[in-house]
């Protein structure tokens, strides 16, 4: 479950933008229902640069940690999320590993929220929500000495989650 959570916490790269119609576009209550996971991308950088970039000076050992990091979301991602009319939510991956816990949507709907009030609390921006269709995005970074040279680097991870009805 932490790791179907640690996937959508990371769901968070470039925006991806669609337009829609008024007449598509989600009201609050329709974002309930049984959703598809159709497409993920992942991001990561340092200071703004690529990992390949960043360890300019040591390409494997760049190549090594991207393809780690990634292949641990692309295990998580996948499956379904169900996001039922009480405020709960089922989520299930590729692996058949099952999350639950709570959702809500702000009154204007470009924030999802999942499990609200807890430790594990995180927030989604909705790029896009229309009757079939639901994009979020979510971007996290943090301050730490990367390559331990005695500065602080800006560490950003950025996830698209794409999901389908």
């Amino acid at each position: 479950m932490k790791n179907l959570k640690l996937l959508f916490v990371l769901v968070a790269s470039m925006f991806l933008f669609q337009a829609c119609n008024d007449d598509e576009t989600a009201k609050e209550g329709e974002v309930e229902g049984l959703w598809n996971v159709t497409n993920f991308t992942v991001d990561f950088t340092i200071n703004g640069e690529s990992f390949t970039d960043f360890f300019a000076d040591d390409q494997s050992t760049a190549d090594l940690v991207e393809e780690i990091l990634t292949a641990s979301f692309e295990d998580s991602f996948g499956g379904t999320i169900e996001f039922k009319s009480d405020g709960s939510y089922v989520a299930q991956d590729d692996n058949n590993t099952t999350g639950e816990g709570t959702w809500s949507i702000n009154s204007d709907g470009t924030v999802l929220t999942l499990d609200g009030g807890t430790a594990e609390e995180f927030s989604f921006d909705v790029i896009t929500a229309t009757k079939s269709s639901l994009v979020l995005n979510y971007t996290e970074s943090q301050s730490q000495d990367i390559d331990f040279d005695g500065t602080t680097d800006e560490v950003s991870t950025s996830l698209d989650l794409t999901l389908s009805k």
